[in-house]
């Protein structure tokens, strides 16, 4: 091994090892800051421990700074033993452990030391030598990082830990291969309960046998000797056939029952392993905000202690590094705005000292962490004007908790006359909120004028799988996630009620919003809406917004392991992605969060004519027959766009076949006649798409229209099939289903 793959291998241990020792290191000063002069000996002989474990991997990968600092924090610790604790001295120790943070987020680049070295050995230095303190807030998500990859110390005495360290990438292989597994198991259930359907009809056969074999035992008689015996051989052989192939496929079938048990039994064991794996100690993640609130509060003037109780829970390393940045913005507004300078806590006999607090809560597969602080709290009647001016409460609304979290994490909403160094950065509430909602959480507040506020920000404490409900709409299946499902109602559609013009539905009192399912896909209605039948409406919840969505029905519910469409669908934000079903299928996956949006945006969304006029449905039935004449030639290599696309030209009312390549398109067109369009793919194993357009640009197909669908998307590509035969071209990377239909259509009515 050459000096060079040996520096990789350190740098790489290193960076999976300093997460830990700092926040071993943040957490022990943080308690030593907060400690009696009695028990200050044990938090500094542990952060003693970690800095010099950090000194010592420093020095293996060459970083003199970083064993400098911690060199120096070691010195000025023992004479803290000797003198006390002053606060200066807490500054400067703070200040060594920021600069150790950014050095250890990039530990192949050497940095220089000197300043935080000479600050931490002197007694005063000058104030142009002193770390800018402003840089510290900024800093400040490389603990939260650090802390979110560190892992929690089994025992403090032992020297060998019984853990290996495993790269984030692996353990998302293992958990995509896990859902592959699962999706297996659900076709292997499917398939045992067709054999069992089988099982069931060669008993009913052999049942019918026995009858039949009565029924010519009682004419045996009068069928000549001969006859009679050979008969007698062939209902003996075909009986003795029959038990046989019974008796074999009672075997079979509880052979495939007992083995589809365990694989399930299994499946669920390593799912539930690796997600176990996934799982994080949420205790660590949130100490690292004590250092958050405690820096923010020295840059405005203020005393601020941040308190933790995290209950034991873990929590998916995904969801924590969803969760950090709002977490980051909600503990700085709570130093920034909630707390009060210590003269204004005085005043209003409180203690100098302002208390924000970290809890969280397990609920079933969500976890609740809320920020709450002793603060002043929300000014309500500021936001409520402001919001009145803003035009997003009506005079006579009340602003209510609920309502309050509508309006303040609207995009551009704040009260602020300005901005300081620590609440006018970063992100806000407007994306604080679009961050909890993408991951199908929720966002609740409570504030009391001069006592505090809270805000719980409830998210799934796993994302690994999730339960889905499957949406019909016409014969096309869409499926939803169902922690967006607020409930499931059915509602005659003459019952709704009109709010400025708009059809809505009356939920608890409360107006929501309603459209259908259709409507917001592109896609044409299975038959036009009747007022007088009561059909089943999907309530979509996100935060504080919700809407009414009808569908044609609601077949159940399915466990759904949510993949991504791919890159070259990454425009269709509509869909967030494809759930395999039993037999094999892929359920297009609609991303409710987007629905609400784009109905709350795009007012054309919103149900209009809940029932057609008379001449419009003749129209529609008259063209939907029309459709259903029409097939269309699907070739793609890619199972996710071969059934995208079917799936969308299906619910059209159109009819589909499908191929893998070209050359299984050739045999297909040989086959068939009735073929009015042709949409391929350009890159394709045995014959691609261009070559495709030339054998049928030569052949008796001629004149059938090609679409080409592609990610290929650069002009030279684009005339290339055109020139090889093609009649439209459509990228990948800009699919729009409307746009997509649109194209069909003018092509096979032409």
């Amino acid at each position: 091994m050459d000096s060079n793959e040996l520096r990789t291998i350190l740098l790489q241990a290193f960076s999976e090892e300093a997460p830990e020792l700092l926040e071993k290191c943040e957490s022990a000063l943080m308690d030593l800051e907060r400690a009696e002069a009695t028990n200050a000996r044990h938090f500094i002989d542990a952060l003693k421990r970690s800095l010099h474990s950090l000194k010592g991997s420093a020095s293996a990968i060459g970083r003199h700074d970083l064993r400098d600092v911690c060199h120096a924090m070691e010195e000025r610790l023992l004479v803290i033993m000797d003198s006390g604790c002053a606060t200066e001295d807490l500054d400067a120790l703070h200040h060594g452990l920021q600069y150790l943070r950014s050095g250890c987020a990039s530990p192949a680049e050497v940095g220089d030391g000197t300043k935080v070295v000479a600050l931490l050995s002197c007694d005063s230095v000058p104030d142009n030598d002193i770390p800018d303190e402003a840089v510290v807030v900024e800093e400040a998500a490389v603990v939260e990082h650090a802390a979110a990859e560190s892992i929690t110390e089994k025992e403090k005495n032992n020297v060998f830990s019984e853990t290996i360290r495993v790269s984030i990438p692996k353990i998302d292989n293992l958990q995509s291969c896990i859902g592959e597994l699962v999706a297996v198991r659900l076709q292997q259930e499917d398939s045992l309960g067709k054999l069992s359907e089988v099982r069931d009809t060669i008993t009913n056969l052999a049942q019918h046998w026995r009858h039949i074999s009565q029924d010519i035992r009682e004419i045996r008689s009068l069928l000549p000797p001969v006859v009679a015996a050979r008969m007698d051989t062939r209902m003996s052989t075909y009986s003795s056939a029959m038990k046989t192939a019974q008796r074999a496929l009672f075997y079979l079938s509880n052979q495939m029952a007992s083995q589809t048990g365990q694989v399930s039994l299994l499946s669920d064991a390593m799912d539930n392993g690796i997600r176990a794996i996934r799982m994080m100690p949420l205790g660590p993640f949130l100490e690292s905000f004590r250092s958050v609130a405690r820096d923010a509060a020295r840059l405005l003037g203020k005393n601020v202690v941040l308190d933790c109780e995290d209950k034991g829970i873990e929590v998916d390393r995904l969801v924590l590094e969803h969760i950090r940045e709002p977490l980051l913005h909600l503990v700085r507004n709570c130093v920034s705005h909630g707390i009060e300078t210590p003269e204004r806590r005085r005043a209003v006999a409180k203690l100098e000292t302002g208390q924000v607090q970290l809890r969280a809560e397990l609920s079933g597969e969500f976890v609740a962490i809320t920020v709450m602080d002793d603060g002043a709290g929300f000014d309500r009647a500021r936001i409520y004007q402001k919001a009145r001016e803003s035009g997003l409460v009506r005079s006579e609304e009340e602003l209510t908790n609920e309502k309050m979290v509508e309006v303040v994490t609207r995009s551009g909403f704040s009260t602020a006359k300005g901005t300081d160094t620590v609440s006018g950065r970063g992100i806000g509430m407007d994306v604080v909120a679009t961050m909890i909602y993408e991951l199908g959480g929720s966002i609740e507040l409570q504030t009391m004028d001069g006592i505090g506020a809270s805000i719980t920000l409830r998210v799934p404490s796993s994302l690994a799988t999730t339960q889905g409900l499957v949406l019909q709409v016409g014969t096309q299946r869409f499926g939803v996630v169902l922690d967006t499902v607020e409930r499931i109602v059915r509602f005659r559609l003459d019952a709704l009620a009109t709010v400025e013009g708009k059809p809505v539905l009356y939920l608890d009192e409360q107006p929501i919003a309603i459209t259908s399912l259709a409507t917001v896909l592109g896609l044409p209605m299975f038959e036009p809406r009747n007022m007088r039948i009561a059909y089943p409406i999907v309530i979509l919840r996100l935060g504080s917004m919700r809407l009414a969505v009808i569908v044609d029905d609601i077949p159940g519910e399915i466990p759904m392991i949510v993949k991504p469409l791919g890159q070259p669908f990454e425009a269709v934000t509509i869909y967030a992605g494809g759930a395999i079903l039993a037999d094999g299928s892929v359920l297009p996956v609609v991303e409710s969060r987007q629905v609400i949006h784009l109905v709350a945006q795009h007012a054309a969304l919103r149900l209009q004519d809940v029932q057609a006029p008379e001449h419009e449905e003749v129209h529609a039935i008259s063209q939907e027959s029309s459709n259903s004449v029409r097939s269309i030639l699907v070739v793609d290599d890619s199972i996710t766009t071969r059934t995208l696309e079917r799936n969308i030209l299906e619910a059209a009312g159109y009819r589909v076949f499908v191929a893998t390549d070209g050359m299984e398109a050739t045999d297909l067109l040989r086959a068939e006649d009735s073929i009015s369009l042709l949409v391929t793919d350009m890159e394709m194993p045995r014959m691609n798409g261009l070559e495709l357009c030339r054998y049928v640009r030569t052949g008796r197909h001629a004149r059938l229209p090609i679409i080409m669908v592609t990610s290929i998307g650069s002009d030279a590509e684009k005339q290339q099939g055109l020139q090889a035969g093609a009649d439209a071209y459509i990228v990948k990377g800009n699919f729009q289903q409307d746009h997509f239909l649109s194209t069909v259509r003018r092509f096979v009515q032409a």
